[in-house]
This record gives structure tokens, C-alpha cells and sequence, in this order.
């Protein structure tokens, strides 16, 4: 998936909670879920993120791959730790943490609706894991992705306008 679409996958799961949890979405919040959304991609060194932090990204491509320990339990495990020292260190709020958290979340869940899947259990196991049969799995800047996009683009938006009014 490109990064803006992952980044509307996580501000859809990070608006989600707003009904149950009555809470407002701050620009702190946002901005957590949108970071986390492209975070497990600086695997990948042409990626968003991975052209910004172009090192770190070639080193981890180079050992690990892509997909495969950034779009791991073990990966979001780890990312969800640093996120919450992060949090308390820096005096972020919960929701941040939170929506960090569905951030990171949205993006494996989308990459398993790619044809790719991810390595869910790399280390420990290098196989990939798709929610889609491999013939129906959304291809990365696809018709289909595009498609996704403006639905959750209106989805998002409208969420949004309705927290504000």
C-alpha cells in the first residue's frame, strides 16, 4: 500500500474509539496515528519514511527485508514499547499513545490485504500471512488501492467533520 492510504487506514482506526471512548481528536492524536502508519515502511528505502531516514532503511533492508520484522508481531511489540517510554518521557497523552498504537496496527492489517501479505511471525517464521486469497490481494498503486483510498478518504473526512460539529 502507498503511504497515504495507509495513512487513511489509521486515522479511520484512530477515529474508530471516538464513539465509545467520547473523546475529541486532538492534533497530538492525529499526528501519532498518521507517524505510526507509515512507521514499519522505513524497511523499505523508497518509501516516505524510508527516504528520510535513507541509513536506517537500507540497513534494515539489507539484513531483514521488507515486510518482515517492521510488519511483525515482534516489530509492533517493540514499537508499542518505545511508543509508551516515549509517551511518558515526553508527557504525550493516552489517546496518543493509543492511536499510535491503531496506527501501527492499520498498517500490517492493510498489508495483509496486499498480494505480498507480511512475515506476522519473523522471526520465528519467514512465512507470509494475507487476509485476501493471493489472487484477489490488492496490489500496491492498483486501481483497486485507489479505489480503497477515496472511500476512506470521504470515510475519514466525514468522520472528522462530524467530531467538529
Amino acid at each position: 500500500m502507498m503511504a497515504h492510504t495507509h495513512m487513511l487506514f489509521a486515522l479511520l482506526f484512530a477515529l474508530f474509539p471516538i464513539r465509545f471512548l467520547e473523546y475529541h481528536p486532538s492534533p497530538e492524536v492525529l499526528a501519532a496515528a498518521t507517524f505510526a502508519s507509515i512507521l514499519p515502511d522505513v524497511d523499505h528505502p523508497k518509501s516516505m519514511l524510508g527516504r528520510i531516514l535513507l541509513p536506517v532503511s537500507l540497513l534494515l533492508n539489507a539484513t531483514v527485508g521488507h515486510r518482515t520484522l517492521t510488519h511483525s508481531l515482534a516489530g509492533f511489540s517493540i514499537a508499542i514499547i518505545l511508543a509508551y517510554l516515549t509517551t511518558i518521557s515526553l508527557g504525550l497523552s493516552a489517546a496518543a499513545y493509543v492511536a499510535f498504537t491503531l496506527g501501527y496496527a492499520s498498517h500490517i492489517l492493510a498489508d495483509m490485504l496486499n498480494d505480498a501479505g507480511v512475515a506476522l511471525m519473523y522471526p520465528f517464521e519467514k512465512r507470509r500471512y494475507s487476509i485476501l486469497p493471493r489472487r484477489w490481494g490488492i496490489k500496491t498503486e492498483s486501481q483497486s488501492e485507489h479505489a480503497i483510498a477515496t472511500v476512506l478518504a470521504v470515510v475519514v473526512a466525514s468522520q472528522l467533520i462530524r467530531t467538529v460539529l
